[in-house]
């Protein structure tokens, strides 16, 4: 540096003095003076849940604030330091501590900086003290009026940021605090970079700051670089230093990557410090020149060993090892005791060597790619161990509890994990599992972790032997844990089960709740009473599955932040009401601030509701209320709604007017009878019912306003719904691109004329032939086509000819362009028809066909393999099948329950096979014949 520093000053003179020669000269210049510091205004507040390394120092400023030890009035105390080290924070965490607080009747708060005027700082004396602004310039006035608020009591003044180095300014504005006649045992508390400002003020007592300890220093980097919202993260995805973010369902960023550049410019900088070396079988690379790498990767196959000689060039300032291999584990680790990050990739590995005790100095231990299922004893004395991850772990070893810096715990099955209550610095332990045997993991095992944060599941919890154990767990106090999961393994009623979960109540930050197995009647009350506000008032999702006892349901329906409903399996449930809806003036209650509101919003940020195997659900009643003055906005942003197998549900409510609403799925509900679909569904993309046998119609009252209901919709799927007849007209559906029709005859009577759906491209029809549209080749943008009626046994036996148009005259003229984007089409038949309709040969694009169900079909026609673009042939269930056509161009063939054909393409010896030896991919009854390309 001081070379550097040297080179510019000769620079410099030799540039003043070419000035000189070409008449320039210099200028002085006046009237100038530096920027003044810029002023850092401060306050008393502070979060201390960000605050590290700093209890002592707390303590013993403390001390010296409650102390009665001074002689003299208006004591100051001073904290010194340099800047940015936290003198400000000290004196907040100081200055709200309890003691402090208790101690003085009055606080008063001032940042000073450089602007030490007396009129300013008496001003904000009085302003702290009222919460009100004052601007008085007359210096006695001001100390009559704090007089009035102080006089004879003990009082706290904190003089933050203190610059005056000016000895007199100071006795004035400790005149003016004598002045005031406060108690004796008032003080001052001064922050300062400056140790002449100490000797000024004649401070009483001194706190210098010392810096960090470098663990407190690694915590506090990690606070920032890490925090909760991904601040440090955003700014770095702001300057495109990273990008391509991955988010959960939380807005979490999980993954992102590097830019291209950043990680060229990484390389480029780090190749001194980072090796991949790659063992060759006489260990060429490791004999070569000394490796100086921080971070290797080592590569090997299990075969080859590197000679302990030459493990000896690697150097002893590495850090990070990657190894893929087991041959020679036992000596890196005696060989590289210093390591901080170990990652071992070899699913062959299964032993942990005891040498793994040596390495005090290890941080970051995964070995998650072997099949390692114990820890050797001496794995306890990794006491700076704070990432472990493992896959086959099946137990801990004694004394595991030692391992108090241990913060992150992965693992990828649950099991017992006794003995960890004294690991107190954990932060992530994804998954445990109760076990009731003596020395097995209980609850209470929680107690004292309360950094736990991210995810939480806790299996196993009808092991739980004493139900107040949950209550121990503190669940409520670990604010940090996003998602929780409880699960109870036993499928027997448990009737301890409710005073656990009842214990088991979450922090109020809980954003995922899931509950499996439940085996209780009842719910715990923090879900049900008007305490769940405070407790859920940030839950985002919620999943209650396999809970075959409960009759009772959450109050859901006024949770601000709720957008996933997910209720599975609820065996005992019969109704959803006011307890659902979670207010307690619908169904006719009373509230006395019903009037007060106009609009009473439910679920307002819900987006996801499934109801799904609801089995004794049959009634959900309307949300309504009964004033006049008033009304419900129900699912004010539901996007998705689902109801799969609730089979005695015989009516919906109404759901309000869903304008967000995209997805609707109706499945096997049995006694439902209308939907509540209306004109305010303008978002609708995709409509799935199926096996609604008594659905009659999709609408609410009013068909015609409801038609309007369709004008975005993508996408219909209908199955088996015999009965329905209520849908919407063909010219309401401009947009659908994919329809499906599976036995619904009735919705086939209806759309009898298809052509105009002109964005249609995927069509599936399965029904009567009777009922098929006959205008389905002026469909210009279909791809995919499958049609039949292969779900009918008996009233179209009779029919002998595929109803394709212009197929039953068996005319040859008809060569007129049809299907002219279809690539993909599927033909299903029933018993008595003995050909395919021949326009299929006039399908140019056609790459695709599936011939399945022609039970009388003997010989496939020769047109068939004269298609030019077909690629790929499937025939299936076509008993009475023989003969193939030459099929020049295919490049797959799949036969399937076709016995006679199969037994003639028989490879090499069949009747067939000359036809189809040249086929790339052959597949007989789900059996590879031929496998890529080539002849026979």
């Amino acid at each position: 540096m001081a070379h550097e520093v040297k080179n510019i000053m000769v620079s410099l003179e030799e540039a003043f003095k070419e000035a000189n020669q070409i008449g320039l000269r210099a200028v002085e210049l006046t009237n100038t003076r530096p920027n003044p510091r810029e002023i850092r205004l401060t306050h008393p507040f502070v979060d201390d849940s960000e605050i590290v390394g700093r209890d002592d120092d707390i303590s013993s400023v403390k001390r010296m604030l409650t102390s009665s030890n001074y002689k003299k009035d208006l004591p100051v105390i001073t904290i010194v330091g340099m800047g940015g080290q936290g003198k400000t924070t000290l004196a907040q965490l100081v200055y709200k501590n309890d003691a402090v607080v208790r101690h003085f009747g009055e606080r008063i708060w001032v940042c000073v900086s450089e602007d030490f005027k007396l009129e300013r700082l008496l001003n904000e004396m009085l302003q702290s003290l009222t919460g009100k602004k004052v601007e008085m310039t007359n210096w006695e006035a001001l100390v009559n009026e704090l007089q009035k608020k102080l006089k004879e009591k003990r009082y706290l003044l904190v003089l933050d940021d203190v610059w005056n180095e000016n000895p007199e300014e100071w006795e004035s504005m400790r005149n003016c605090l004598l002045g005031i006649g406060g108690s004796k045992e008032s003080k001052i508390m001064v922050t300062t970079r400056s140790d002449v400002v100490v000797d000024v003020m004649r401070t009483s007592d001194c706190h210098r700051l010392r810096i960090l300890s470098d663990e407190s220093s690694c915590i506090l980097l990690e606070k920032i670089a890490f925090a909760e919202g991904s601040s440090y993260v955003n700014m770095l995805l702001r300057r495109s230093l990273l990008q391509n973010p991955e988010k959960d369902f939380f807005n979490n960023i999980t993954h992102c990557k590097m830019h291209d550049l950043v990680h060229d410019f990484s390389l480029c900088v780090s190749k001194i410090y980072c090796f991949n070396m790659e063992v060759e079988s006489h260990d060429q690379t490791a004999a070569g020149n000394d490796i100086e790498a921080v971070h290797l990767l080592l590569i090997s196959d299990k075969q080859k060993r590197i000679k302990k000689e030459n493990l000896k060039r690697i150097s002893s300032k590495l850090r990070t090892l990657i190894l893929n291999s087991s041959a020679y584990l036992e000596d890196i680790l005696e060989s590289f005791r210093y390591l901080s990050t170990l990652i071992v990739q070899n699913s062959e590995v299964d032993v942990l060597p005891t040498a793994i005790g040596d390495m005090k100095l290890l941080r970051d231990l995964d070995i998650t790619d072997t099949k390692i299922s114990r820890l050797p004893d001496s794995f306890t004395k990794l006491y700076n161990l704070q990432t472990l991850r493992v896959d086959y772990l099946e137990e801990l070893p004694k004394g595991f509890e030692n391992l108090i810096n241990l913060r992150n715990f992965y693992m990828s099955r649950e099991f017992s994990l006794s003995g960890i209550r004294q690991l107190t610095n954990l932060r992530t332990l994804s998954e445990i599992r109760v076990v009731r045997e003596v020395g097995g993991f209980q609850l209470e095992e929680l107690e004292h972790l309360d950094n736990l944060r991210g995810e939480l599941k806790i299996g196993g919890l009808e092991g739980v032997s004493r139900p107040e154990s949950a209550g121990k767990a503190n669940l409520w106090r670990k604010s940090n844990i996003q998602k929780l999961e409880l699960i109870w393994d036993s499928n027997t009623e448990d009737h301890n089960g409710i005073e656990i979960l009842e214990g088991l109540k979450p922090h109020s930050n809980l954003k995922s709740l899931t509950i499996v197995r439940f085996q209780c009647s009842s719910i715990p009350s923090w879900m049900v009473t008007k305490n769940h506000l405070l407790v859920l008032c940030n839950l985002v999702k919620i999943e209650l599955r396999k809970m075959p006892y409960c009759k009772q349901i959450p109050s859901l329906g006024d949770l601000p932040c709720l957008q996933v409903i997910t209720m599975n399996q609820l065996g005992s449930v019969k109704c959803f009401g006011s307890e659902f809806y979670g207010c307690t003036n619908l169904d006719g209650a009373s509230s006395s601030n019903i009037h007060e509101a106009a609009v009473t919003t439910l679920f307002p940020a819900l987006r996801e509701l499934d109801l799904l195997h609801m089995r004794e659900l049959c009634k959900w009643s309307d949300a309504m209320i009964r004033s006049n003055s008033s009304s419900v906005n129900l699912f004010p942003l539901l996007e998705e709604l689902c109801l799969f197998r609730v089979q005695k549900l015989d009516l919906l409510p109404n759901l309000g007017d869903l304008k967000c609403l995209r997805r609707l799925v109706i499945m096997d509900c049995k006694k439902l009878t209308r939907l509540p679909i209306s004109k305010e569904l303008v978002s609708l993309q995709k409509l799935e019912i199926s096996l609604c046998p008594n659905l009659t119609s999709l609408f609410s009252e009013d068909a015609d306003e409801a038609l309007q209901g369709f004008g975005s919709i993508e996408s219909i799927n209908l199955v088996a719904c015999f009965n329905l007849v209520g849908v919407p007209e063909i010219p309401s559906l401009q947009s659908l691109r994919e329809l499906k029709i599976i036995v619904c005859d009735r919705v086939l009577a209806s759309w009898t004329r298809l052509g105009t759906l002109t964005s249609l491209e995927d069509l599936d029809i399965y029904g009567s032939p009777r009922f098929w549209p006959t205008d389905l080749q002026d469909l210009t943008r279909l791809t995919s086509l499958k049609i039949g009626g292969c779900y009918y046994e008996d009233h179209d036996e009779a029919l002998d000819y595929f109803p394709w148009h212009d197929s039953k005259s068996g005319s040859n003229n008809y060569i007129q362009p049809c299907f002219v984007s279809l690539t993909s089409l599927k033909l299903t038949g029933w018993r008595n028809l003995k050909s395919l309709p021949e326009p299929i040969q006039y399908i140019s694009a056609l790459r695709d066909l599936t011939i399945d169900s022609f039970a009388d079909l003997e010989v496939l026609p020769e047109w068939l393999g004269k298609i030019p673009s077909l690629e790929g042939l499937s025939i299936s269930d076509c008993k009475s099948l023989k003969q193939l056509p030459n099929l020049n161009n295919l490049q797959l063939l799949s036969i399937r329950y076709c016995p006679h054909l199969t037994q003639r393409c028989a490879k090499d010896s069949g009747a067939e096979w000359h036809k189809i030896a040249h086929i790339p991919d052959i597949e007989i009854d789900g059996v590879s014949v031929k496998r890529g390309t080539g002849g026979a």
